[in-house]
């Protein structure tokens, strides 16, 4: 069991996760909207009631998250709500492509890793609840893909892969080392790693579509 001082590591694992409690904050408007958005395209109920579950989640991770953040030293800001409205079906489905299935792909992954690997024990298990939760967020992103795909057009089809591939790249392409400490404490992965990651779920993804 490694413990040690947040005082130690002011900022770089405290301010991962006051980013991570804004973000999860953030996401709990987004798959309220999702569910909205489903519904009204006339969505099977089961994708509508999962983005639901999504929802609630996202407004447990945030409660977790700001603990974390808390612990090591720092404060999430105040969530922004932002200005969602009614989405096409198209503009839906792009969203839904990047944001879901490569983003919350590569989200879950990595809380995976860290629930995996993370040395300090309250990080371990608060990312293994977390990572749980985020990959059936993959999932239903990939569920809607399913569903959507279908009723667009080849244009709007292609796009989509387009819009993919180009967040994939760029995901593998932002990846850093952490500090060496927050790296074997909060179990991040290398940027070799994470750029790996990136890389092999975009293709499992290409496979499936």
């Amino acid at each position: 069991v490694v413990m040690v001082d947040p005082e130690s590591e002011p900022t770089s694992i405290g301010s991962h996760f006051a980013a991570l409690s804004e973000l999860e904050a953030s996401s709990v408007y987004s798959f309220v909207q999702l569910a909205r958005d489903l519904r009204r395209h006339g969505a099977p109920s089961e994708l509508v009631l999962e983005a639901i579950r999504a929802a609630q989640d996202e407004a447990r991770h945030t409660g977790f998250a700001s603990m974390l953040a808390h612990a090591w030293g720092s404060s999430p800001r105040p969530p922004q709500r932002g200005n969602h409205c009614d989405r096409d079906l198209f503009t839906l489905s792009m969203e839904n492509a990047v944001d879901g299935c490569v983003h919350e792909s590569f989200g879950a992954a990595i809380a995976a890793h860290q629930a995996r690997t993370a040395k300090d024990p309250l990080i371990q298990s608060t990312m293994k609840a977390i990572a749980r939760d985020e990959l059936r967020h993959a999932a239903l992103a990939q569920a809607i893909d399913r569903w959507a795909r279908p009723q667009l057009s080849k244009d709007q089809r292609q796009a989509l892969e387009r819009a993919a591939r180009e967040a994939a790249r760029g995901l593998a392409a932002d990846q850093k080392d952490a500090p060496p400490t927050v790296s074997e404490l909060a179990g991040f992965p290398s940027a070799t790693r994470a750029r790996s990651l990136a890389l092999d779920l975009e293709a499992k993804r290409r496979a499936r579509s």
